[in-house]
């Protein structure tokens, strides 16, 4: 066995370890506060987006966006619906492609909207006036257009089941005749996961979203896992997959 082979193999043994150990519980508290001592000098737009997601992948997620939707034929002319949008960290670029008035973004967080709003400020995009929307209740969202894209970058696996349908039928609500929802989901055989701020962390198998879907009359497609996608694949993982969802 080589060196490499060896390291491999004590770093696992190590990592093992460190599970069954009572270290592990301060270790984590430990990782916690370094996490926030570097959020301290972190800039500015780090600091908002980590309200979004972790702030090392931002402009991973930014620029990510806005490519997948560009391949997806996003159209200045297009209205999109960016179903929580929070600190605009995709939504900057997106808004810079359409027309003016032709971004609608909604966020259950009035905080993340606040610095969606200085992020606009700083962009200088402030003209083409996005509408940035306060709402946790999907099923009291009725906003009397219909927009040839939805997109819910990084959402579905933080709504709990009852909150993913009345998502749904948002989305069955606002979207044009030939328009798509597209969705990052964690595909997985259980719904079994952990939690991301105060959100739920949630895998589903396939047929779940589907059946969802189905009871508001929308069709899914699994379009892949995102590192087929085009996603860099150092901060995805195999689960992370996108679904397309149209008008039945």
């Amino acid at each position: 066995m080589g060196y490499q082979e060896e390291y491999v193999r004590a770093g696992r043994s190590l990592k093992r370890a460190l599970k069954r150990s009572s270290l592990r519980r301060p270790l984590r508290a430990v990782k916690r506060r370094a996490d926030e001592l570097a959020l301290v000098f972190a800039s500015r737009q780090d600091r908002r987006h980590a309200l979004s997601g972790p702030r090392q992948a931002w402009r991973v997620k930014r620029d990510y966006q806005i490519s997948f939707l560009r391949d997806a034929g996003l159209q200045p002319q297009h209205r999109l619906l960016d179903l929580g949008c929070g600190t605009l960290r995709g939504g900057i670029p997106i808004i810079n492609v359409l027309d003016d008035g032709h971004y609608w973004g909604v966020n259950a967080r009035e905080q993340a909207l606040t610095a969606a709003r200085a992020e606009l400020v700083d962009a200088g995009l402030e003209h083409k006036r996005p509408r940035l929307i306060h709402g946790s209740d999907f099923d009291l969202l009725h906003l009397g257009v219909k927009f040839d894209v939805i997109w819910a970058f990084s959402v579905l696996p933080h709504l709990d089941d009852a909150v993913l349908g009345g998502a749904l039928r948002c989305v069955k609500e606002h979207l044009a005749n030939d328009g798509r929802f597209f969705a990052t989901v964690h595909l997985g055989s259980s719904k079994g996961g952990g939690s991301w701020d105060e959100f739920p962390d949630l895998r589903r198998p396939l047929d779940f979203y589907e059946k969802e879907a189905a009871r508001a009359d929308l069709e899914v497609l699994d379009l892949g896992a995102l590192s087929e996608l085009k996603h860099p694949p150092n901060v995805v993982n195999a689960f992370h997959h996108m679904l397309e969802m149209r008008a039945a």
